[in-house]
């Protein structure tokens, strides 16, 4: 299958021509209208609905995709204090003090391998991409959709601007993990 990726204006469209097959009723749910609820209704007993969220952060764009149905099988963050609180709210509830604190530490002093098998590499996406297997494993778990919003600092209009700042290169490697990974769908942010 091909990923196709969309404008806009184009995912807009989409997203009304999905809503209109749905059927039409005049039940309103918690502000919803039937159709678009009905829609999250099926969503959600998806067991393919699979994502991989890469420039993780604390997990609010995983937060928002588990609550519309997904299911995460990886996140990747270079922080580790964003990875922390990713891994206390989506991997393991970390424990309090010193216990949670040696925890945390031990996990992330665990191999890249240990670290994807549990659903996040305390990273950068580059390390990801250099593990082949890896990326193969992913591509093969039919995933349906590659989430992330990388920085845009170094070419941001609000940014330097700054040619030979590296967190330019970071867009492209979320392209190549898609090319890799081959979902069915893409978000960037």
């Amino acid at each position: 299958m091909r990923t196709r990726v969309l404008t806009g204006m184009q995912a807009r469209l989409w997203a009304r021509q999905t809503l209109d097959s749905l059927e039409v009723s005049d039940d309103i749910t918690l502000g919803l209208s039937a159709r678009v609820h009905k829609r999250l209704h099926n969503m959600s007993t998806d067991p393919n609905l699979t994502y991989v969220d890469l420039f993780a952060g604390c997990g609010g764009l995983s937060l928002g995709l588990e609550k519309a149905g997904f299911r995460g099988i990886l996140a990747v963050e270079k922080s580790p204090m964003a990875a922390e609180t990713y891994y206390h709210n989506f991997i393991e509830r970390l424990l309090t003090g010193d216990a949670g604190a040696k925890q945390w530490k031990a996990y992330c002093e665990q191999p890249l391998r240990s670290q994807f098998e549990a659903g996040l590499v305390v990273d950068e996406v580059a390390a990801l991409l250099r593990e082949g297997a890896l990326v193969e494993e992913l591509r093969k778990r039919d995933v349906a959709l590659v989430a992330g919003g990388p920085p845009c600092q170094g070419f941001s209009m609000a940014g330097r601007r700054d040619p030979r700042d590296a967190r330019n290169q970071l867009p492209w490697q979320f392209l190549d993990v898609v090319e890799a990974v081959k979902p069915k769908a893409v978000l960037i942010e």
